[in-house]
């Protein structure tokens, strides 16, 4: 009875949270050059990787960029493929002079150190698990894939006891390789897909109705469903014995798949030859969410680390641009549609409060934009201790023109004095429309 109640009452909960999915086009001045891969731990370390050595780093959830490239890794080397491994140690590959190399940093790029070399080779994807294992996955080389094992989070690669023989003039594809716990999937141009259950020492492989096979996805949590294909996607519920077509829009190969599993299974996808984003809340039916205003998309990524109040993606483009998805859940509220003449934010209440207060805010309608186009300002609140220190993000995300409150608990703080900042940016050039900031006592 007791587990009844408790399944009842987060259903009720998840319903009442406020969730919305924006994609926004994040400003970087740092490189028009394309960008091809894009890895993250944790939401405030992002690393983005490109060509002409080009490695761009966020630490501000990608409102900022600057570069991380150098110090080691050659200005003139195309980077096609990026792997955090945890905040701070973070690999790169990339080929120059037809020798592919491994760039590693253990301190967020200060310095790189070349940890692997191969020539004639090409390496498409990299997985490390939490443990420090890890294999890395290359087109084949002299008739063999090249599949390289780590124990140690990539200081060292070696391929003793592993052959994987390539079958034709088989390749893979860049980003393609896809893990989770000891398990490592990866696809080819030759209607098959390899995968391993002992993180690449022993390898079978599975046979699908795509020629090419540029994506592959199993859910963490089931790896029984899992999603793959090139031109077409196609979905199986048994591990990969049986595969059927979805219906996806658009043409080209596919260039990224992005799931992500709470309060339901969410998908997007991207294909190499146009700049949309394509979403699906069930796997099966497809729309374009987003298009960007120039290049194509060429990667797709989420963080490792589940942050509760904002699953954030990361999309890159052929030209430099990047995109950025907002998916929030938090207890922020819509009271009224009524659509606000200008910026109100009041103060919050109670206050002193014990141990919970609201703010209550009007969100007009941004300037010359029409009835169909995204109205709302990206609004941000933060909480901020006397230090300076941010203890609290309630809301970071677009809201479309209405009347809200959001409510923050202080149970996990101690009393004393706060400041929280409400700050209203336009979506699509990120200047500042509006910014506020108040006190507030937690008093215990």
């Amino acid at each position: 009875m007791k587990t009844k109640i408790l399944i009842l009452v987060f259903l009720f909960c998840a319903n009442s949270l406020y969730a919305q999915y924006f994609w926004i086009d994040q400003m970087q001045n740092l490189t028009n050059a394309r960008l091809n891969s894009v890895s993250y731990y944790y939401h405030q370390n992002i690393w983005i990787c490109g060509d002409s050595g080009k490695i761009l780093r966020s630490t501000e959830l990608g409102y900022s960029w600057f570069l991380a490239g150098g110090n080691g890794v050659p200005d003139s080397i195309p980077l096609n493929h990026i792997a955090a491994i945890d905040t701070h140690k973070v690999l790169v590959t990339g080929v120059l002079d037809s020798v592919a190399y491994v760039y590693r940093t253990s301190n967020s790029g200060l310095n790189w150190i070349t940890v692997f070399s191969q020539p004639n080779g090409f390496i498409n994807g990299i997985y490390i698990n939490d443990s420090m294992q890890g294999c890395m996955i290359g087109n084949p080389v002299d008739g063999r894939w090249s599949v390289w094992r780590t124990a140690n989070g990539g200081i060292n690669w070696d391929s003793s006891g592993v052959l994987l023989l390539q079958a034709g003039n088989e390749y893979g594809f860049n980003n393609s390789v896809y893990g989770t716990g000891n398990k490592i999937w990866f696809g080819t141009n030759n209607n098959r897909i390899y995968y391993s259950n002992n993180l690449g020492i022993n390898w079978d492989s599975i046979t699908i109705s795509s020629p090419s096979t540029s994506v592959v996805y199993f859910k963490p949590d089931s790896t029984n469903t899992g999603y793959s294909g090139g031109v077409n996607l196609f979905r199986t519920y048994n591990g990969g014995l049986n595969w059927s077509l979805v219906n996806l829009p658009g043409t080209g190969l596919m260039s990224g798949y992005l799931g992500l599993g709470f309060l339901g299974e969410q998908y997007w996808c991207i294909r190499s030859n146009d700049n949309n984003i394509y979403y699906s809340y069930d796997g099966n039916n497809w729309m374009i969410q987003y298009t960007a205003p120039s290049g194509y998309y060429t990667h797709i990524a989420k963080g490792r680390i589940f942050y509760p109040y904002m699953c954030i993606a990361f999309a890159v483009r052929d030209n430099g641009g990047i995109s950025q998805l907002f998916f929030i859940l938090n207890a922020v509220t819509k009271i009224s549609n009524e659509i606000p003449s200008k910026y109100v934010f009041h103060q919050n209440y109670p206050n002193p409060f014990n141990s919970t207060t609201k703010f209550k805010f009007e969100n007009p309608a941004l300037p010359g934009y029409g009835k169909s186009d995204l109205r709302g300002g990206f609004i941000r609140l933060i909480i901020y201790n006397t230090l300076g220190q941010e203890v609290g993000s309630l809301i970071n995300e677009v809201l479309q023109p209405g009347v809200y409150y959001a409510e923050w608990n202080g149970n996990n703080f101690p009393s004393g004095i706060y400041f929280y900042r409400f700050i209203v940016t336009d979506p699509n050039s990120s200047t500042v429309v509006h910014s506020e900031t108040r006190k507030m006592a937690l008093i215990k």
